[in-house]
């Protein structure tokens, strides 16, 4: 649990958080091949929130996970300063080499 509570931010910056976690027990299995003791689960999360703000605004997700990104200097929420940070580089090339505003529009047109 403490991995995913130090992970569910994900790569947004959320100045004002507080987290309240708890371990349950099931009978059931996971049924998940999650590895990285709760980091991803935890990240999950965070993509969950973006997705929550974008349906409840109407707004693209992305134009929404762009806005709350980290940025160069920003600290994170256990007060890491970031240094080197290339989230922007990295979320515009993905976006280019996937040609999302293109699908985005297709999709649209489709639709």
């Amino acid at each position: 649990m403490e991995r995913s509570v130090f992970h569910f931010e994900n790569a947004y910056k959320i100045p004002n958080v507080k987290c309240l976690a708890r371990c349950c027990k099931t009978n059931l299995p996971s049924n998940t091949a999650f590895r990285g003791f709760g980091g991803p689960q935890g990240m999950v999360f965070a993509e969950s929130m973006i997705s929550d703000i974008s349906a409840y605004l109407n707004i693209d997700a992305v134009k929404i996970s762009e806005l709350n990104l980290y940025k160069e200097g920003d600290k994170t929420h256990y007060k890491q300063e970031l240094e080197y940070c290339t989230l922007a580089r990295c979320w515009n090339e993905c976006l280019q080499k996937s040609v999302y505003y293109k699908q985005r529009e297709d999709i649209n047109s489709f639709n």
